[in-house]
């Protein structure tokens, strides 16, 4: 690193300064008398008119000793091919070159030069320029320094390259093989580096032209300003990944915390089933059991209590019906068997097997696949209305209708029953205010979105009408469903 020079050397290079500018604009006489060659500086070679192999003689400060030596002075830089030079010739020595100058594209430079050594000097501070003022070629041979972002670093013909970037500009920058390569390793891709070296207009890398580079001296030519930016696009796509992961954990376990839930209320169901039928259904039939034996026990007896036995006879028979499709009710829905019409006619024939009543099911419209909640609701719903029609209507018929549409699906459950009677308080949907299992159908539909209504006239029977919206599944969906059937299986 070049350090600031003190007040003292300040003094001592303008009045070296001042020598050298005073030796190029002496008469060329006196130079000629002297050196038998004009003396000039380095940027009137650049613009100055000569004959080729014309002698001349410049004197300036060395800021790179490999060969073509740069020199510089107070005006320009200008290489030199030497055939004499003066021995230990170290960077910031000041010598006097004569030789013969050549034109070049962006400057002179001397072949066939000697080199005297003058004595140690000052050496000079680098100019701080952008990349796009080095690549104008106005700064050839120049010791400037300048800063980029890192994009590779690699060894290559005894030298180390490093291609730098600065806005759209990208350049060259050389070090002499003499990086470890844990040196090299710590060279991060992404990091603004400033480098500080001689500026050689153009360049090329891997076939691709770069409009300049800069030739380092040594490793505390190159410095780091800045460490990469953590938001990298590696560094983006690893963050994505990690959400995304995330994300589909947080699903997984979700999906698989619903589903434990799920099974462990289907069990609590299931438990309170089987004490049901353990305890009430099985006191039903032992108390129409004892009433029975009780009826032929008192039949020789007077006629007077036989009708009380008949009528708690009845009353039993008929609490004894109840609790069993109560407990039917809190049994899991069984879908076993296929498609939501053959659940429905599997269980309208289970609770109305044995009797004289008549069972239909039918359905309209294109059958598909309905989502899962849906086909459980309008399983629960029909369910219900089934039972509410043996156990209350006395009804002969019963008559399901499903029917699928587009975007709904309309679940229709008549009986030809005696219906509910006139006079009784109706909610604005047409259902009785009291009764637990038109509630529980009410509530059923419209936790999903639904539309739940009652028709009824008294001695003709009841319709139940339910109709569920149905959301076509996208692609997304459906993949998503398959794949948690596929973890969950």
């Amino acid at each position: 690193m070049c350090s600031i020079p003190s007040p003292l050397q300040t003094v001592l290079f303008a009045a070296l300064l001042a020598t050298s500018q005073s030796l190029a604009q002496a008469p060329a006489t006196a130079g000629a008398t002297a050196t038998s060659q004009p003396f000039v500086s380095i940027a009137a070679l650049d613009t100055s008119a000569f004959t080729v192999d014309q002698v001349f003689t410049v004197q300036g400060v060395i800021t790179r000793t490999d060969n073509p030596m740069v020199l510089q002075d107070a005006s320009g830089a200008t290489e030199v091919d030497s055939v004499s030079t003066a021995p230990s010739l170290r960077l910031g020595d000041e010598v006097q070159v004569t030789g013969t100058v050549r034109p070049g594209l962006f400057g002179a430079h001397f072949s066939k030069a000697t080199v005297r050594l003058l004595g140690p000097s000052l050496p000079y501070p680098p100019l701080a320029i952008t990349p796009s003022m080095a690549a104008s070629g106005r700064y050839q041979r120049r010791f400037i320094v300048t800063e980029g972002v890192l994009l590779s670093a690699r060894e290559q013909h005894h030298t180390v390259q490093l291609l730098l970037e600065s806005g759209h500009q990208r350049f060259l920058a050389e070090l002499p093989a003499l990086v470890s390569a844990d040196d090299l390793n710590r060279l991060w891709e992404g990091s603004l580096m400033s480098v500080r070296g001689v500026c050689l207009v153009a360049a090329s890398t891997d076939g691709a032209l770069v409009p300049f580079r800069v030739l380092m001296r040594s490793q505390e030519d190159l410095r780091q300003s800045a460490p990469p930016p953590f938001w990298t696009r590696g560094h983006l796509l690893a963050m994505c990944a990690l959400v995304l992961l995330a994300a589909y954990a947080g699903h997984y376990f979700y999906l698989r915390l619903v589903r434990w839930r799920f099974h462990l209320i289907l069990q609590e169901r299931a438990r309170v089933a089987h004490d049901l039928h353990d305890t009430l259904a099985q006191s039903f039939a032992g108390i129409g059991f004892q009433l029975q034996a009780l009826r032929k026990a008192s039949a020789p007896c007077s006629a007077a209590i036989a009708p009380y036995l008949d009528l708690a006879i009845s009353m039993v028979s008929h609490s004894h019906e109840d609790a069993r499709r109560a407990i039917a009710m809190l049994e899991p829905a069984n879908f076993n068997t296929g498609s939501l019409l053959d659940n429905l006619r599997l269980q309208g024939e289970q609770l109305t097997q044995g009797g004289e009543l008549t069972f239909q099911v039918r359905s309209k419209g294109e059958n598909r696949v309905l989502p899962r909640e849906i086909e459980q609701q309008l399983l629960r719903v029909g369910h219900e209305a089934i039972t509410n029609a043996i156990s209350h209507a006395q009804a002969t018929a019963i008559e399901i209708t499903l029917e699928y549409r587009p975007q709904h699906v309309e679940l229709l459950v008549s009986d030809n029953g005696k219906g509910l009677p006139e006079g009784e308080p109706r909610a604005e949907d047409g259902t009785p205010l009291h009764g637990y299992g038109i509630a529980g159908m009410r509530t059923r539909t419209r936790a999903v979105g639904g539309t739940f209504r009652l028709q009824s006239t008294a001695g003709r029977g009841v319709t139940v009408y339910v109709n569920l919206p149905v959301k076509a599944p996208n692609t997304a969906a459906r993949w998503r469903t398959v794949l948690t059937e596929r973890l969950f299986s």
